[in-house]
């Protein structure tokens, strides 16, 4: 193999890997999601946490809002939402409301731009039962998947979703402490 030709090889390799990065990087979404507990904390409301939405991409998504606390029914969860453990381990029963929703249409989606970012402060006390008191872990998972329904969009609808390029985001998981007197109050 010539000097020269083995020159013109590296050269071509060396300028495909040049090009390479710009045609993988096209734009993609990438939602992230984390949980957190306000600060300073405010004792008469143990149960608060912090939910907060980002668009760390360089496209646009759409996110089914349903799946998040942005969605509300009178101020409380639509459904549930969150996943909410004892100190063993064992899962919290649920209280709060369990609307049904039909096929999701455009107007189920929050658009959320690069770089956008969403925060909810959302008050656990009344949607799930801490009436044992004691320490909680909060997690949640928010499913990316779900694209408008066929039967509910047109085609022309449907050209305004952003497929996210993730199927799901979890966040993490964070600690909450509920005295039992706290339990249960309807504020």
């Amino acid at each position: 193999m010539s000097s020269r030709y083995r020159t013109s090889c590296f050269v071509a390799f060396a300028c495909l890997g040049a090009i390479a990065p710009i045609e993988s990087g096209r734009a993609a979404s990438r939602v992230e999601v984390t949980l957190g507990v306000p600060e300073p904390r405010d004792a008469t409301h143990p149960a608060v946490i912090t939910l907060v939405l980002r668009n760390a991409g360089d496209a646009p998504v759409s996110v089914l809002n349903w799946q998040t606390p942005f969605v509300e029914a009178n101020g409380r969860l639509a459904n549930p939402q969150f996943e909410v453990k004892d100190a063993e381990g064992a899962p919290l029963r649920y209280t709060g409301f369990n609307l049904k929703f039909v096929g999701p249409e455009m107007t189920s989606y929050m658009l959320m731009m690069p770089g956008e970012t969403r925060r909810k402060d959302v008050d656990l006390i009344d949607e799930y039962d801490f009436s044992a008191g004691g320490d909680f872990t909060v997690s949640y998972e928010l499913s990316l998947d779900i694209p408008p329904d066929p039967r509910m969009t047109t085609e022309m609808e449907r050209r305004a979703y952003f497929a996210p390029s993730q199927e799901r985001v979890v966040a993490n998981p964070v600690t909450i402490h509920v005295d039992a007197a706290q339990a249960g109050r309807r504020d």
